[in-house]
C-alpha cells in the first residue's frame, strides 16, 4: 500500500478562514483506493518525507514572506520522494511573472503592466497611458487578496501604491467592473482534463470573491469552449500538473481572460463536485503505478 503525505499549513495559527475541505476530502478518496494517507504540516521538522511514496502540496502559500523557504523545502523533499507539484513548478508558479510566459504562448491574460520592486512609477500616469479608468495593483508574490490596492481613482491611491511598489514586484491590471455582476469563473482540471467549475460572485458593492467576505460560490457546468480553454491553458504551462485551478474573468467583449492558473495549492472545491475527489485519487494512484488507477 503506497504511503502519501498531504502537506498543508496549520490553519489554527492563521488569521484566516478556510473556505473548503479539500484536504479531508482528498485524504478520504485516497484511502478509498488503497492508499495510506496522512495530512501533515509542510514545515514540521519531525516529518520524515523520505518515508512517503509521494507528497502532495496543498495549503502552503498563506504567508508570501515564506515563498523562498517553501521553494527550498520543495527542492529538499523532491530529492527524497515524488513531490506533486515538483520544486521547479513551485518556483515558477509562485511568482505571477509566469503569466508573461503564458501570454507569449498565446494565453489571453488580463492586460497587465509589470513593475519591479523599487521602480518609480505614478499609478495615475500609468493608468492614463493605458487608458484604464480604474486599476488593481497587486504583489507578484502573494496569497489571496493580501496587499492588493484597488484604485477606482488612481490618483487617490498613489501613496498606497508607492508603498506596495517599494517592497514588491507588482502587476497592475484594469479593474473589470463586470466582475461585480458576472463574477469570476474557477475551472478545476485534474490530470489536465476539466473536472468542474465554480462561479464566484462578490457581495454587492465589493470586489473580493472569497466566502469570508460575503461572496457566493456556485458549482456550474462550464460550456465546452470554456472547458477546452482551461485545458489548453493548463497544457501551456508545460508542467503536466496533477491538479490545477484556472481563474477566468469576463472581458468587456464577453470573452474570457486569464487571471491566474494555480498549480501549487489551489482551492479545488472538491466537496461540492461529486466524483472529483475520486478522479483525483485515481489520477495520483496512476502516477504512482498502483492499483485503483483504472
Amino acid at each position: 500500500m503506497p504511503r502519501v503525505l498531504i502537506a498543508t499549513t496549520d490553519l489554527d495559527v492563521l488569521d484566516d478562514v478556510p473556505v473548503d475541505d479539500d484536504d479531508r476530502v482528498m485524504a478520504d478518496a485516497l484511502a478509498a483506493v488503497g492508499t495510506d494517507v496522512q495530512v501533515v504540516t509542510w514545515d514540521d521538522p519531525a516529518v520524515d518525507w523520505s518515508g512517503a511514496d509521494a507528497v502532495v502540496l496543498r495549503s502552503v502559500r498563506h504567508d508570501p514572506q515564506r515563498r523562498d523557504e517553501l521553494v527550498d523545502w520543495a527542492g529538499r523533499v523532491g530529492g527524497v520522494t515524488q513531490l506533486f507539484p515538483d520544486a521547479d513548478v513551485v518556483r515558477w508558479n509562485t511568482h505571477t511573472s509566469y503569466l508573461l510566459e503564458l501570454e507569449d504562448r498565446g494565453a489571453p491574460i488580463v492586460p497587465t503592466a509589470w513593475l519591479a520592486a523599487g521602480d518609480r512609477v505614478s499609478l495615475a500616469d500609468l493608468a492614463a497611458d493605458r487608458g484604464w479608468d480604474a486599476v488593481v495593483a497587486k504583489p507578484a508574490v502573494g496569497a489571496g487578496r493580501v496587499g492588493i490596492v484597488v484604485a477606482r481613482d488612481p490618483a487617490a491611491e498613489e501613496e498606497a501604491f508607492t508603498e506596495l511598489l517599494a517592497h514588491h514586484d507588482v502587476l497592475v491590471q484594469p479593474f473589470l467592473e463586470r466582475v461585480g455582476d458576472l463574477g469570476e469563473l474557477s475551472v478545476v482540471c485534474i490530470d489536465g482534463r476539466c473536472s468542474h467549475a465554480v462561479r464566484k460572485v462578490p457581495a454587492a458593492g465589493d470586489w473580493r470573491v472569497r466566502v469570508a467576505f460575503g461572496a457566493t460560490h456556485e458549482h456550474v457546468e462550464p460550456d465546452l469552449a470554456t472547458a477546452r480553454l482551461a485545458e489548453w491553458i493548463v497544457a501551456a504551462t508545460e508542467a503536466e500538473p496533477l491538479f490545477a485551478r484556472v481563474d477566468l474573468l469576463p472581458a468587456p467583449d464577453g470573452t474570457w481572460q486569464l487571471l491566474e492558473v494555480d498549480l501549487v495549492d489551489p482551492g479545488l472545491h472538491l466537496a461540492g463536485a461529486p466524483g472529483s475527489a475520486e478522479r483525483l485519487a485515481v489520477a495520483l494512484r496512476a502516477r504512482l503505478g498502483g492499483a485503483g488507477a483504472a
